[in-house]
């Protein structure tokens, strides 16, 4: 025991110095709180029980935008590291330490970067009319798309200058990068740790982290169907709630009996709750496959304003704890932190670009 215990505390201290060397989505675009105890909800805007928005809003947008959402709690994000006795040894000496610790260190980052942005995505950027979505069709992003989406942004009752900042995915980079909105930063740190500002988009600093939807298959917006209907070459695919998808986003399938191609995609034509309806010539019909997949063919930019999405955690550092392996010999490292999330309905607006 006193040999896992000094490996712990040498494992803790190598685990606050890398936590400590840059920051990652979350204290970028969110308040974040003390510690809290382990209670179940928390209010965090006592301030804006009832915020309004503009009067040029629909009403289902103001409806959406005075209820807090519930933050959620008690959920581990964790990566499990088995050691061997030999690493374990190597605990105490030797390079090992740092090295382990700074890969899942980063990696744990990453996991809990993509669910905030997930949920910024799909619960705070959503709504059936594309209110906080710009350039839907995904075409070429010019300067008025972006002042348009700051615009409307910052037209909201109760919001101002500050605050604000982008975070795109690097095939959003790409696609603005010759934009005269856009101006790069010439000295923009590189390394894996941190988040590097890139620039100032219109003004507003730049951020990119591949968490924001595009590129790569596993990165992009997607959904599963679990049954697919057409009629008149529409159809509806019955989804899980929360997809996060708006009408007139560009997409493409996968897996289904008929397919919208890669290099074809279409545009939604309306969004339910728990449906999806896009253009697809088939015949009439359930198709005799319907579970897929529909991916978005668009890469992002996420305009964000901080003090609208508020991220709470029990600790201000990863919780590190060695136990003992039940099927195998040795210890498995388990790294994890007990995070939540609360915003406001049009605290994050999304600009499209081409994928």
């Amino acid at each position: 025991m006193a040999e896992t215990a000094g490996s712990l505390k040498y494992v803790i201290g190598q685990i606050l110095d890398t936590w400590s060397r840059g920051p990652s989505v979350i204290p970028l675009i969110s308040d974040i709180s003390g510690e809290m105890p382990n209670g179940d909800t928390i209010d965090a805007f006592p301030s804006m029980v009832a915020p309004t928005v503009a009067t040029s809003e629909s009403a289902s947008v103001e409806s959406s935008s005075i209820s807090v959402t519930q933050l959620i709690k008690n959920r581990d994000a964790f990566v499990n590291f088995g050691l061997t006795e030999t690493q374990r040894l190597q605990l105490l000496t030797g390079q090992y330490p740092e090295q382990m610790v700074r890969r899942i260190v980063g990696t744990m980052k990453e996991y809990i970067d993509r669910d905030i942005v997930s949920y910024a995505l799909t619960n705070l950027a959503y709504d059936s009319s594309a209110t906080y979505h710009g350039n839907v069709a995904g075409d070429a992003v010019t300067a008025g798309d972006i002042a348009d989406l700051i615009g409307r942004a910052k037209d909201q009752d109760g919001y101002n200058g500050e605050g604000w900042a982008w975070i795109g995915n690097p095939r959003f980079t790409a696609s603005v990068h010759s934009n005269t909105a856009y101006v790069p930063n010439p000295s923009a740190p590189t390394g894996n740790l941190g988040l590097p500002q890139l620039g100032v988009l219109n003004g507003i600093p730049y951020f990119e982290h591949n968490a924001v939807p595009g590129g790569q298959l596993a990165m992009r917006q997607q959904i599963a169907t679990s049954a697919v209907t057409v009629s008149g070459n529409s159809a509806t695919a019955t989804v899980a709630a929360g997809h996060g998808f708006v009408p007139g986003q560009i997409i493409w399938t996968a897996g289904l009996t008929t397919n919208v191609a890669v290099g074809s995609p279409v545009a939604i034509t309306s969004v339910g709750a728990t449906s999806i309806v896009y253009p697809l010539t088939a015949s009439d019909g359930a198709l005799a496959d319907g579970i897929g997949t529909i991916y978005s063919a668009s890469s992002m930019a996420l305009l964000v304003r901080s003090d609208r999405l508020a991220y709470a955690q029990d600790r201000t550092s990863p919780t590190p704890m060695l136990v003992k392996r039940e099927a195998n010999a040795g210890y498995t490292m388990q790294l994890f932190m007990k995070y939540g999330r609360v915003g406001l309905a049009g605290g994050v607006w999304v600009l499209h670009a081409p994928d």
